[in-house]
């Protein structure tokens, strides 16, 4: 005969089992300091690697979209000896004592509503310091720093010597309209003599125009120009527009890569590719602009349309036909 227990008679025996063998366990693992040890490392080790294998992740997908927006641009890599031969003459790229580099160079081509015209964009160091063994790529470390909100692993230049280093970027176009002028939101020129006070009281306030000839300045910084340079300069911090005595124009920032690319937002799942197989392809499709650069062109288009004498008889004739 099989005796049948009362349920309640079971779970009052069973409880108390649990009960016990959850003691023994704990007893048997964490009375133990160094299988407890044991455990919280390789706890931390299951999230170290957890947190870099996503860092390796985002890093391949950033670089993903910032090698399709250089294609969407068009841009193509070019030999930074030539062009920084070319701009020999700008002021602009000549700043600092010594270790002046040139480097990221691309060449694309620009077509506007009514211009077109081919560019360059560069990045640019300089030192402050007068050694002549100073090299300033020796003076240059790189390290990685991680942003959790959006995660992702961001590299970054830091400079070993104790010099001062000057980073900025932009566009290179050529300008057969107009030479030997600087307008500059850093300081007055220490290349072009001449000072010029252009009529706009604001313009003059955040702007050092400076050239050789005032003739040549006055008929450059007509209303139209002063009002595109006004504009660009809110979105592009540090503005320099030069052009040199062979007819380069350089439009410059303070911001250290004028191709910066405006990386995306991880924390939705639609572009995360840890939570998304698809995100891949919905990242390459995204149109990742080129803030700073799309506003450098722009500024580049209505200086051409300004000053090439072509555009100014059809903005004349326009305006006598309206009338």
């Amino acid at each position: 005969m099989v005796a049948i227990l009362p349920p309640t008679l079971v779970s009052g025996i069973i409880e108390p089992l649990h009960v016990a063998l959850l003691a023994y366990l704990n007893a048997l693992l964490f009375a133990t300091p160094l299988i407890f040890l044991c455990l919280v490392c390789l706890a931390i080790g299951i999230v170290v690697d957890s947190i870099r294998l996503s860092a390796k992740i985002v890093a391949v997908c950033d670089l993903v979209v910032e090698r399709f927006a250089f294609l969407s641009y068009e841009l193509l890599l070019v030999e930074s000896e030539p062009v920084r031969a070319r701009a020999k003459r700008l002021e602009e790229l000549n700043r600092g004592a010594s270790g002046r580099r040139i480097w990221n160079t691309y060449q694309g081509h620009y077509q506007g509503k009514n211009v077109d015209f081919s560019y360059t964009t560069y990045q640019f160091e300089c030192s402050d310091r007068r050694e002549d063994a100073f090299q300033l790529s020796k003076q240059t470390s790189y390290f990685y720093r991680i942003e959790f909100s959006p995660f992702r692993v961001i590299t970054e230049a830091r400079s070993n010597g104790k010099g001062n280093i000057d980073r900025r970027s932009g566009i290179l176009v050529e300008f057969p309209y107009a030479s030997d002028l600087r307008i500059s939101s850093e300081g007055r020129s220490n290349v072009y003599p001449l000072v010029y006070e252009p009529a706009a009281y604001d313009f003059r306030r955040s702007f050092s125009c400076n050239g050789r000839s005032e003739e040549s300045l006055a008929r450059f910084l007509n209303p139209a120009t002063i009002e595109a340079i006004a504009r660009a300069s809110r979105t592009v911090p540090g503005l320099v527009v030069e052009v040199s005595s062979d007819n380069l124009l350089c439009l410059s920032t303070s911001k250290s890569r004028v191709t910066e690319v405006e990386l995306p937002d991880y924390r939705k799942d639609s572009i995360n590719p840890a939570k998304n197989p698809e995100a891949l392809k919905t990242l390459i499709q995204m149109d990742r602009p080129m803030w700073i650069l799309d506003a450098l062109l722009e500024l580049a288009e209505e200086l051409v349309r300004y000053h090439d004498s072509n555009f100014v008889k059809d903005d004349q004739r326009s305006s006598a036909e309206s009338v």
